[in-house]
């Protein structure tokens, strides 16, 4: 196999002409891409179509990780598969599917489950990783190695209609996925998959694309990735917002309001006020939660839908609000939209619903049911 080290021909020029016409990408871009080693950690349905735009890219080395073997259940949204790949290596299915799109791509399969004890291993010799795994155990083990290595990591996530992408790059100044999320929360919590509350299979191709996109904006030198931001989709409307990572993670977020309402009242738990309502702005698809204090379940879906149609009297406005999510970046833009819409006052939860339902573990009267406006 070519180690890519040589300029390209004029037939590899030919089929990257448009790549050599761009504006700051140009043959000097294609060049890089066709030297440049990319590792893709997980090979569904963010990993398919990443892959699948780096290898027509002509990126020179494509690293697959991998220890799963295609199911029926896969094709709807792993585009690099078909009916006949039913019970193959999902590495090796993909290898001869990325072949057949580009002949000479050097692709090195790696059927193996990636964890802390062989990460650094594995993403040693990578330029930049891209993990699209739905696994917490795996996703801090492949941003530890890459911190640990110096390797820019490319950092996505789709569940149910809602996805997220970021990128973390080398340097002390630079977020990490513990900026992200709580380690010790996420690893403790049972997460929700793809397999438990769905995919949108479109938003997978997209947010998978758009990580290649990241990956080539590193390699070749050719834009400004995405560092210290989260792009957040949502898959329901069709929208993507962007909001701000910071390198160290606080303890409490709070949201300027117009109308703040300090705790006047002393409260044995420190996180939760008595005259707050919490706010579950989760996907419509996750449970309600019991627990014993003022709670609705309204998905930030939801919120969104009522801010732009000019609804905002169906919102819990006129009291304090306490928001709560799996993650962190949709109780943030909930919040922002509350208080955009003039709630009263509004800040996030810290550790979000994994923190509350460790406080909150009782059934409760005081419970409501989901808001009555919620798409099911």
């Amino acid at each position: 196999m070519s180690s890519h080290s040589e300029q390209p021909s004029a037939e590899h020029l030919d089929r990257q002409a448009r790549h050599v016409r761009l504006l700051g990408y140009g043959q000097p871009g294609v060049y890089r891409a066709r030297t440049a080693k990319v590792t893709v950690v997980g090979a569904g349905g963010l990993g398919c179509p990443a892959l699948q735009v780096l290898a027509a890219s002509d990126v020179g080395e494509l690293t697959i990780i991998d220890d799963d073997v295609v199911e029926r259940s896969n094709l709807a949204r792993q585009t690099l598969f078909r009916e006949t790949d039913i019970g193959r290596p999902k590495v090796v299915a993909a290898m001869d599917a990325l072949s057949r799109l580009r002949p000479e791509v050097t692709v090195l399969p790696r059927q193996v489950r990636l964890d802390a004890g062989n990460s650094e291993e594995l993403l040693a010799w990578a330029d930049v990783v891209i993990d699209t795994t739905d696994h917490w155990p795996t996703r801090f083990a492949v941003a530890d190695a890459c911190l640990a290595l110096g390797v820019p990591l490319v950092w996505g996530s789709v569940v149910s209609w809602d996805g997220l992408l970021t990128v973390f790059a080398p340097g002390s100044g630079n977020p990490t996925l513990a900026d992200l999320v709580d380690r010790e929360q996420q690893l403790r919590a049972e997460a929700p998959n793809c397999a438990t509350v769905g995919v949108f299979a479109p938003l997978v191709a997209e947010i998978g694309s758009a990580m290649a996109g990241e990956a080539l904006r590193i390699v070749t030198g050719s834009g400004s990735p995405l560092v210290g931001v989260v792009r957040s989709w949502n898959g329901r409307t069709g929208r993507v917002r962007e909001l701000p990572l910071a390198a160290q993670a606080r303890a409490t977020e709070q949201v300027p309001t117009a109308n703040p309402n300090p705790n006047p009242n002393p409260n044995p738990n420190p996180n939760i006020r008595p005259e707050e309502r919490i706010l579950d702005v989760r996907p419509a698809a996750h449970p309600d939660l019991s627990i014993n204090h003022k709670y609705t379940h309204l998905p930030l879906e939801t919120i969104a839908e009522h801010v732009a149609q000019g609804r905002i009297e169906l919102l819990p406005l006129d009291e304090p609000l306490v928001i709560a999510c799996a993650q962190g970046p949709r109780a943030r833009y909930a919040a922002e939209l509350l208080a955009e819409a003039g709630a009263e006052s509004v800040r996030t939860l810290p550790g979000g619903v994994p923190a509350l339902t460790a406080l909150f573990a009782t059934p409760s009267s005081q419970a409501l049911p989901t808001h009555a406006e919620e798409p099911r």
